[in-house]
């Protein structure tokens, strides 16, 4: 059971507007994959922090996360536009903010063995927030490992990170999850 603190807000006017706008707007067109490529990597060099991210993940992403225009399926694919396939709202400021008091309400939930695979860089957080939700959590859970790996926001995709990040998250559900599930047997 999550208590939170308190209770969430209404929207402003204000958001209730913006949000409007956002879900009526058309959705972005793109000339080919390259240019939505090239339109992903410059919204990470816009995000707070250090982030980054290599142009192979970058197309990774973009070719999982967006489709081809309906009109164009007839081209080659290196010639079809392109076209975010998100939903909308996600663009819209959330209607919803957790205050810190409810963030740390839900971190002293996790019950579960927890992992936190953090990048040396990436999303920056006011000082000591992030290690309040880590003393938060390393409170209630039953296991908490905190790693580290030389990168930013998507170490689990930028192919510098990934074959590490894969191999921590692998080894941590090896010794937590399957080892239980094995002496549940």
């Amino acid at each position: 059971m999550v208590v939170l603190s308190r209770g969430c807000q209404p929207a402003s006017p204000l958001v209730v507007s913006h949000c409007s706008v956002l879900l009526n707007k058309l959705p972005r067109v793109y000339d080919n994959l390259a240019t939505a490529v090239d339109a992903r990597l410059r919204t990470v060099e816009k995000a707070p922090g250090n982030q980054t991210l290599d142009r192979a993940a970058a197309e990774a992403m973009v070719e999982r996360g967006s489709v081809d225009v309906l009109e164009d399926l007839e081209l080659p694919s290196h010639e079809r536009r392109r076209t975010f396939r998100h939903d909308p709202r996600l663009n819209a400021p959330s209607s919803v903010r957790f205050s810190e008091d409810q963030m740390l309400a839900f971190m002293r939930s996790i019950s579960a063995p927890t992992l936190l695979v953090q990048g040396t860089t990436g999303w920056p957080f006011p000082e000591g927030v992030f290690e309040a939700r880590v003393a938060a959590v390393r409170d209630s859970a039953p296991v908490l490992e905190v790693v580290t790996v030389d990168g930013s926001h998507h170490l689990h995709i930028d192919e510098s990170t990934a074959d590490e990040t894969c191999g921590i998250v692998r080894g941590f559900l090896r010794k937590h999850v399957l080892s239980q599930t094995r002496a549940r047997l």
